[in-house]
Formats: structure tokens, C-alpha cells, sequence
């Protein structure tokens, strides 16, 4: 489970995520990606530890890529209470996306204001380096607010965080691994 901030105006993002393990261990982290220093940390509150790297690239963008078509428009509810939404489609390749391969769907909620994200899937193949792995994954979004009611909660990094980039071998043992996880770019994909 994870919970998400997006601040696109000031490029940042924050993100609290949860890590179950099949033997019923389970791990809290948090993630704040800055792109205007064009860093991330990685922070174990739990453990008090924090780990520097450079913000995962490409810069997310808050538009619907070129490549895309409509496929489907519809709507949930009525009256006062409907919400109009878009769904598309569009083809990733390896050369574009730098790991994917395959066929993406998203949908958008249509707003007056903004348009909003709803859910997104891909079926294809997750390239590990040239390594590649069948790969199918949904998502979606729930209690989606605009504005950010907490933002030392989501973007202030602890004082325990080192200044320079960490050495990602001489991560000390009690630290759960989480370099295996993909984490999630706020866009569409």
C-alpha cells in the first residue's frame, strides 16, 4: 500500500510505502524525489536511516503523452455526482521508456479544472538491463485531493540524512533491501 503526494508546481514528490514480505514481516518507508536539486532520499524513520541518491529520470510530466488514443469515454454516476473519464491507450517501446515494452491503458476523470489520473495498467515486459521479465501490473487512485494540507509532512528531509549521494553497497544489514522496488513516477506510466 502506498500514499502519494504530488506537488508538480514545485516538482516534488512524496511517498509513504508499505513493504509485506511473505513470511508476514513488514517494513514502512518513506521516498521524497526533488527534482529542482535532482535528488531522493530513501528514509527508514523506524531505523533512523536515510539514503541520498540522484532523482530517478526522466522528470515526470503532467500532460497525456502524444502516442495515445481514446479508446473509450464514459462515465460513473449521475446527476451532480457524475464523473466523466476518459480511456486511452498507446504503445511503449524499450526506446522510449528506457524498461518497458508493451501496451499501457490510463484512464482520466475530465474536470473543469484539472484532469485527474484514475487508473492505469500495462501488460508487456519490464527490461532489468537486458534482462527482460513478463510483467503485468494495475493501479489506481483513491481520495484524490488537490492541494497538499501537510507539506512538511510529505517533503521536509529529517536531519539525519546524509549530505552526499549514499554508497548503495555499504548499506548496513538491519536496513530491509528495497533497491529491488520500481518505484512508482507520478505519471500516467
Amino acid at each position: 500500500m502506498s500514499t502519494v503526494a504530488w506537488d508538480f508546481a514545485e516538482r516534488r514528490l512524496g511517498l509513504n510505502l508499505d513493504i509485506l514480505y511473505p513470511n508476514g514481516t513488514a517494513y514502512n518507508f518513506r521516498v521524497i524525489q526533488d527534482y529542482t536539486t535532482g535528488t531522493q532520499f530513501t528514509i527508514f524513520e523506524r531505523y533512523r536511516f536515510c539514503a541520498k541518491q540522484k532523482a530517478p529520470m526522466p522528470e515526470p510530466e503532467n500532460c497525456i503523452p502524444g502516442n495515445t488514443s481514446v479508446r473509450f469515454r464514459g462515465f460513473l454516476g449521475a446527476g451532480k455526482d457524475r464523473i466523466d473519464y476518459d480511456l486511452y491507450t498507446m504503445k511503449l517501446t524499450k526506446e522510449e521508456t528506457g524498461n518497458l515494452e508493451g501496451e499501457g491503458t490510463f484512464s482520466v476523470v475530465r474536470g473543469t479544472e484539472y484532469d485527474i489520473p484514475l487508473s492505469n495498467s500495462f501488460i508487456g515486459t519490464y527490461f532489468d538491463g537486458e534482462t527482460p521479465y513478463a510483467q503485468v501490473s494495475n493501479g489506481g487512485y483513491y481520495n484524490i485531493e488537490i492541494g497538499i494540507d501537510d507539506p512538511k509532512r510529505w517533503f521536509d528531509v529529517p536531519d539525519y540524512c546524509p549530505k552526499e549521494l549514499t554508497d548503495l553497497t555499504m548499506i548496513p544489514k538491519h536496513i530491509p533491501k528495497w533497491t529491488w522496488i520500481r518505484l512508482p513516477a507520478p505519471r500516467l506510466f
